[in-house]
């Protein structure tokens, strides 16, 4: 083949391509579909597409003649759907319904007949349709089946989004969050469903939170179930449920909430039109369109017919809901309904557990209005909540004409009824004053005929007065209360001494340590009460109240910054009359040369191999102070230590060494005492394993042992025959008496108290002495040194002497790591 031929061939070939599917960019994808457009039809534009096509927007350009169903196709790689209009117009789809199939659809400029968020006859894992104009008739988040048996269900979310609409409904339009259950046995189900509608005017539209059932044994069930309406001007009702007309059949729901903000439900003296209602729609024929879990209306700043906290029943059926709560807030109703609504001349109900009002900052009712706490019947029936029907009234007062079924009435503002007041099947509503009432003040006041003394039972004793008349008033009676407080420790209280408050009132106290003093706990009436920082505050006082305080001494953190020596003492341990803040650690390192650096070498050497040596003083304005208990002593371990072998020694003017156990701890040596002076932290010498037969003995604390064989010195580590007796003699320190003496771990009394005989065994020997204290008799305090022109006797911590050299060298600061001496 020659050149010109195969280029000719090529062109053929890319000629044909084009034909048969309409190029674009992968990931945004531009059709016009109509006469003169890329594609007639919006099938054969679908069918058209390859596999990966991205974002994809359809532009009408005239009403599309295309019957039966049109299905986004789902192996077309289709990430979004737009359809919109390219001469500005609304243009007629033509298909009777349309199915998203789960591919995120935006209508801008269509009118749609049916459309489907979900699929049909297929299961999808989410939907989501927004829409910003043109006309929609039936409009469904989830999906449909049409064989009997069949599934359509969302796994996830279902959401529909009316954005800042311009939309043209035809009449009794419907918008379900769920799917559409036309045929029998299918299932239709929605995993949740989110609903906004935001700043959009839709005319003659019912919404619904649901699915529709509408065949035998099908279900259009929802989850959780939201619906925000903001901005917005709506000309029908909102049912946070289903729809259900055929028995055997369900549209459940778990849980539905329904926010309503800044809307207008234009009021409807009929019985249909500005009904918001927590629960779903049952119609004529039965089924199911229960709510779990809560159905739970929140409403502000917004005028509706009425507010229903539960589903509407019709026609001699029963419908329930778990929990209802309804909240208002600044709205125009001209009913409230706590729990379900019930029409019809049947013998069924609509049931709750617990139904709970609250108007929050006043609510206007025109022509009256009415309150149901267990719900609303026309003719026959019941509507009954088996819990609670609470009440609550908020911020500002509100008037109104009827009110039945309430069992609990909360009221931090006053309430009129107008006519009629209905108690509940369970007798006297539970009363609860919150916030500030003043003596005399009307809680409640009717209006109507005959009232009972016995409608109300408020929950404290005595707070309100029943005052009959053509106006019968509950009264607030309100006694001022009268606060006693207790203060432990020291510290004081703003206000301070005994207060008055208002009945129900709250008072706010500031506790004030004194100095290394801390708030600790406050009780009133016995309990406690939570503070923050230094303050706390008792709300809604009701009774009389004993107050107490209690401060608590704290303990000190304190550190030398130059050695890194720290100290916690516990608040037991600083003495009385000492002010924490005017305490200070001081911890000088012993110099080498000096008379206290050879105090502490002649204890040491022997025992030792490495040591670091510490004057440790606690100061109180420069005045050397003891602790009056323990305390806990931080030393920083030097590098080149074995943590394994320290020890801490207390060395004493008289050379005795006090040893210390010591707790290694990040890098630190932790112990504890009672007595500041000389410290050692010290790395104990690595004992020689003896020779056998051995005589092994070591050098007590507070004193001496000599040991002698044969009238001949014997040293301790002698190998000495089997059979040798030695005579063991100890000497005590000045001060000290022998406490007990040990042959081989076995404690023993010695010959004459202070010597003791040991015949060597094959295995040698180990002797040990230890040395106590002698009582001291009491003796008058010693006449401190007349000072001389040197400038006096130094002290240590002890009160004990030193030569003057070694206070000036102490004086000085001077520090010195001293290591064992070999000979």
């Amino acid at each position: 083949m020659n050149k010109r031929l195969g280029c000719w061939a090529l062109s053929l070939l890319l000629a044909v391509a084009m034909l048969a599917a309409v190029p674009f960019a992968q990931g945004t994808s531009v059709l016009h579909i109509g006469a003169g457009g890329d594609f007639p039809t919006v099938g054969e534009a679908f069918a058209s597409l390859g596999e990966n096509t991205g974002d994809l927007t359809l532009l009408l350009s005239e009403d599309l003649g295309e019957e039966g169903d049109l299905v986004v196709p789902a192996d077309r790689g289709i990430t979004s759907l737009t359809l919109d209009s390219g001469d500005g117009q609304n243009h007629t789809l033509g298909a009777y319904r349309f199915f998203a199939n789960g591919v995120p659809l935006t209508v801008n400029r269509a009118k749609v007949r049916y459309l489907y968020g979900g699929g049909l006859d297929r299961t999808v894992p989410s939907t989501e349709v927004t829409v910003r104009g043109g006309s929609i008739g039936w409009l469904l988040g989830g999906g449909t089946a049409d064989q009997p048996g069949g599934e359509a269900r969302v796994t996830g979310q279902a959401a529909v989004t009316f954005d800042h609409a311009d939309t043209v409904f035809h009449s009794d339009d419907y918008l379900w969050g769920g799917g559409y259950a036309n045929a029998q046995g299918v299932d239709v189900s929605v995993g949740s469903v989110k609903i906004e509608i935001l700043d959009t005017d839709l005319p003659e539209r019912e919404i619904m939170g649901g699915g529709m059932a509408s065949d035998r044994n099908c279900n259009a069930d929802a989850g959780q179930v939201s619906i925000t309406i903001r901005g917005s001007t709506l000309h029908g009702d909102v049912y946070g449920g289903g729809h259900c007309d055929t028995a055997t059949a369900s549209a459940r729901s778990q849980n539905t909430s329904v926010t309503i903000v800044d809307s207008d439900f234009p009021l409807y003296n009929g019985d249909y039109g500005g009904n918001i209602l927590g629960g779903g729609f049952l119609f004529n024929g039965g089924g199911s369109v229960d709510i779990s879990g809560t159905a739970k209306l929140d409403i502000r700043n917004s005028t509706i017919t009425a507010a229903i906290g539960g589903p509407l029943g019709l026609s001699s059926k029963s419908v329930s809901a778990g929990n209802t709560s309804v909240t208002l807030q600044h709205c125009t109703v001209r009913q409230l309904v706590s729990g379900g609504c019930y029409s019809g001349d049947g013998i069924a109900a609509v049931q709750c557990e617990n139904a709970d009002v609250r108007i929050v900052d006043g609510i206007t009712f025109p022509d009256g209005g009415a309150i149901y706490a267990q719900g609303y019947v026309e003719e026959k029936g019941t509507a009954v909540a088996t819990g609670r029907a609470s009440l609550s009234i908020e911020g500002a007062a509100v008037s109104v004409d009827a009110i039945s079924g309430v069992t609990d009435l909360t009221l931090s503002a006053p309430l009129t009824v107008g006519q009629s007041w209905e108690p509940a099947p369970s007798g006297a509503a539970t009363v609860t004053l919150k916030g500030g009432w003043a003596d005399g003040d009307a809680a409640i006041s009717y209006q109507g005929d005959a009232p009972q003394q016995g409608w109300f039972a408020f929950t404290e004793e005595g707070p309100a007065d029943y005052r009959p008349g053509g106006e019968a008033i509950w009264a607030v009676h309100a006694p001022d209360l009268h606060l006693t407080t207790q203060v432990v420790g020291e510290g004081t209280l703003s206000p301070a001494g005994a207060q008055t408050v208002g009945w129900n009132q709250s008072i706010t106290y500031t506790a004030q340590p004194a100095d290394g003093w801390a708030l600790q706990s406050v009780t009133a009436g016995g309990e406690p009460v939570p503070f923050e920082g230094d303050r706390f505050s008792l709300f809604q006082l009701r009774a009389d109240t004993q107050l107490v305080v209690t401060f608590a001494k704290q303990p000190l953190d304190l550190k030398d910054t130059g050695t890194e020596v720290q100290l916690y003492c516990p608040p037991a341990a600083i003495p009385e009359g000492v002010s924490p803040s005017a305490v200070t650690l001081q911890a000088e390192r012993l110099q080498e040369g000096a008379d206290d650096w050879q105090l502490v070498q002649s204890a040491l050497d022997e025992v030792a191999e490495q040591y670091t040596a510490f004057d440790i003083s606690l100061l109180c304005d420069g005045s050397k102070i003891q602790p009056s208990g323990k305390v806990s002593v931080r030393i920083p371990i030097p590098d080149g230590y074995d943590a394994d072998r320290l020890v801490v020694y207390r060395v004493e003017p008289t050379g005795a060494r006090v040893p210390y156990p010591v707790e290694v701890k990040d890098g630190f040596a932790c112990f504890e005492t009672d007595h500041f002076s000389y410290y050692v932290l010290a790395q104990k010498a690595e004992e020689t394993p003896p020779a056998k037969g051995a005589l092994l003995f070591e050098q007590p604390t507070n004193g001496r042992l000599t040991a002698a064989a044969d009238g001949q010195q014997v040293e301790s580590g002698a190998s000495l025959p089997e059979g040798t007796v030695v005579l063991f003699t100890a000497l005590p320190a000045a001060g000290y008496q022998l406490e007990s003496w040990q042959l081989d771990g076995q404690t023993l009394a010695g010959e004459d108290g202070l010597q003791l005989r040991v015949t060597v065994g094959k295995e040698g020997a180990r002797v040990a002495v230890t040395f106590q204290a002698r009582e001291q008799q009491p003796t008058p305090a010693p006449t401190p040194p007349t000072p001389s022109a040197g400038g006096g006797s130094p002290y240590t911590g002890d009160s004990t002497p030193l030569p003057l050299l070694t206070a000036l060298l102490l004086a000085g600061g001077a520090a010195a790591v001293l290591r064992r001496r070999r000979q």
